[in-house]
């Protein structure tokens, strides 16, 4: 009788290679991949159940990081620097309220021509941006050159898909924090 490679006997003298020495049987592979498909899937539910709240945590420190930067623009240009929320287009712009061609109009909160746009964004179409209100006045706060709001305290507040609900609150001496809420009117600070 022969012997293989691994010490084994072989029946009719020949050499030959045993199957189950090499590689993986279909079984084997069947049920690996029944495993990975079942791993991707608790992911891709895992990602998916909690990216609506990863997109409103984003768009609050968005919004707080662009209010930050408008309030050290006004104060390093010695100017007025509006934030306008438009609500029904989940968009806001942030400007230079100088005048632009036409001196005489600085100052007004509204964007004329020749104002330079610093920054103009919508955000993302999940969230609802379903309130700016400052003081009196809706939509729009301004920046002086000291960095404080020029007129009323106020905030920028919006939702997602699921109503989970975050604010950016500006306080009348420019200090500006994160808000989260159960509903639109119970908030609790962040930071």
């Amino acid at each position: 009788m022969a012997q293989d490679f691994n010490g084994r006997f072989t029946g009719n003298g020949k050499i030959r290679p045993c199957m189950n020495d090499i590689g993986f049987t279909l079984l084997e592979v069947v049920v690996v991949m029944g495993l990975l498909a079942i791993g991707a899937t608790i992911a891709v539910w895992s990602i998916n159940s909690i990216l609506p709240d990863m997109r409103l945590k984003a768009a609050a420190r968005n919004l707080k990081s662009d209010m930050q930067m408008a309030r050290l623009t006004a104060i390093r240009h010695n100017t007025f620097i509006v934030s306008e929320f438009d609500t029904d287009h989940n968009s806001y712009t942030i400007f230079i309220d100088d005048g632009g061609e036409d001196g005489t109009k600085a100052n007004n909160y509204s964007q004329d021509p020749g104002e330079t746009t610093i920054k103009s964004i919508r955000i993302h179409p999940h969230l609802n941006m379903f309130r700016a209100k400052f003081g009196s006045v809706a939509g729009r706060f301004a920046f002086n050159s000291r960095g404080a709001i020029d007129g009323l305290a106020g905030g920028v507040y919006m939702h997602n898909e699921i109503k989970k609900y975050r604010g950016v609150a500006v306080s009348r001496i420019g200090k500006i924090t994160i808000k989260a809420g159960v509903g639109a009117s119970d908030w609790h600070n962040l930071n």
